[in-house]
């Protein structure tokens, strides 16, 4: 739940996300490093709820952060501009040219009303309509209610007018999986490393869950092996049974 990172086994793409948005610094000299620019938008997108700061460090803007605690050990503010983990944008931008896609998300900032795409691959042609067209500014947006959350799953209810997009601050990894209205979807990378999905217009009921293969793989492993071991001692066990009835006999 701390959106900083100091594992050597961090997500790359996300730690690349942050050192380009950020200027966040990582490396044996900064195991723990700060964010210097507690006004970035990048925090909101990240459903940072809290703030927490050393006495002395510089106040930040209390239009953006209220202060709840202050005492001689620091400073805890709340996000007032915090984004929900799961939202759906207005504006999708689709740019598939590297250097420009890393340049356009350096210099993002509207985080709550647009989201930056690399690639896309379209269920029907009217949902590459409804996500690229212009809409009109008081045309109503997806509405995105979460009804469960886990570390691990979340379920979902989107009610959209059109073909929308919903991006979170889920970082990006193979192992996510998207289940709309029981039929399993693929999910949409966002904003360079994050968890993203479609839904069509309508009501849909969203399952986000992690399963990875591999752990699978590993659960089919282990239980062969288990299977093995007592198979053997099984096995072992009956030839010592066998050996004391001869020798009795």
């Amino acid at each position: 739940e701390e959106v900083r990172a100091h594992d050597p086994m961090a997500n790359d793409q996300y730690m690349g996300f942050l050192r380009l948005t950020t200027g966040y610094k990582t490396g044996p000299e900064n195991y723990h490093p700060w964010y210097e620019d507690n006004e970035t938008s990048v925090l909101d997108f990240l459903n940072v709820r809290y703030l927490l700061q050393d006495p002395w460090y510089k106040v930040p803007d209390p239009s953006h952060w209220r202060l709840i605690y202050d005492r001689g050990d620091g400073k805890i503010f709340e996000n007032l501009r915090s984004l929900p983990r799961f939202y759906a944008v207005r504006n999708v931008t689709l740019e598939f040219r590297d250097q420009q896609f890393h340049e356009k998300l350096e210099h993002h900032s509207d985080f709550a009303n647009t989201a930056l795409l690399e690639n896309l691959e379209v269920e029907v042609p009217q949902m590459r309509d409804d996500f690229f067209n212009a809409r009109p500014a008081n045309a109503p947006p997806a509405v995105t209610r979460i009804l469960s959350a886990e570390p691990s799953s979340y379920r979902l209810s989107v009610s959209a007018p059109r073909w929308s997009l919903v991006v979170s601050s889920v970082p990006w990894w193979p192992g996510w999986k998207v289940i709309r209205n029981g039929t399993s979807i693929k999910p949409i990378r966002v904003n360079g490393a994050f968890l993203g999905f479609a839904v069509p217009p309508g009501q849909s009921d969203v399952r986000v869950y992690y399963s990875p293969r591999s752990w699978w793989v590993g659960v089919a492993l282990a239980s062969i092996g288990m299977g093995i071991l007592v198979a053997l001692n099984t096995r072992g066990r009956f030839t010592t049974e066998a050996q004391r009835t001869r020798r009795a006999h």
